[in-house]
C-alpha cells in the first residue's frame, strides 16, 4: 500500500463528494433556487398553499433527494445504466463494472488489483471510515433550511 497515493486518492473523492454539499432544487425555475426564494415563490402563490405545498419540509425534501442524487452522480453510481451496458454487452465491446470479485475483463476491482496493482476494494475499506463521515456531514447539510452558500 502507498500511503501518498491513498491519500490522494482519497482527497480526489472526497473534492468530488464535497460538490453536492450545496445542492439546491431548480423547482422547474431554470436555475436553482434557495430557501428564500422558494419562500417567495410558494409561499406567494395560493393554490401550492392550499395543498400545504408551500411547507419547508417540500424544500428539504427536494433538496434532500436531489443532493442524494448529486452525491450518487459524484462517486460514479449510475452513471453506467444497464441501456450501456447491454449495448457494450452485444457489441462485445469490454465494460468493467463495479463487482468486487471476477475476471480481469469484467470487474474493476479485480482488474485494477490483477493488472495494474492497486487493491481498490482495500482502498475503500481502509477509508469507509472517512467516506461514510463526509457524506452524513453533507446529508446533515443539505436537511438545513437555511442556504448560506449564497
Amino acid at each position: 500500500m502507498d500511503a501518498h497515493a491513498d491519500q490522494k486518492y482519497l482527497e480526489i473523492i472526497l473534492r468530488r463528494i464535497q460538490i453536492s454539499r450545496t445542492y439546491r432544487p431548480a423547482f422547474g425555475q431554470g436555475h436553482r433556487v434557495t430557501w428564500q426564494e422558494f419562500q417567495q415563490l410558494y409561499g406567494n402563490d395560493p393554490f401550492y398553499s392550499w395543498f400545504g405545498l408551500n411547507d419547508p419540509l417540500i424544500y428539504s425534501a427536494h433538496r434532500i433527494a436531489g443532493g442524494l442524487t448529486s452525491i450518487y452522480r459524484q462517486i460514479g453510481l449510475g452513471c453506467i445504466d444497464s441501456d450501456i451496458v447491454d449495448r457494450y454487452e452485444q457489441a462485445k465491446w469490454l465494460i468493467l463494472q463495479g463487482y468486487p470479485q471476477g475476471r480481469t475483463t469484467d470487474s474493476t476491482y479485480t482488474f485494477l488489483r490483477t493488472v495494474i496493482g492497486y487493491d481498490l476494494a482495500a482502498f475503500f475499506e481502509r477509508h469507509a471510515g472517512h467516506l461514510r463521515d463526509a457524506i452524513t456531514q453533507i446529508l446533515h447539510l443539505l436537511l438545513v433550511l437555511e442556504d448560506g452558500y449564497d
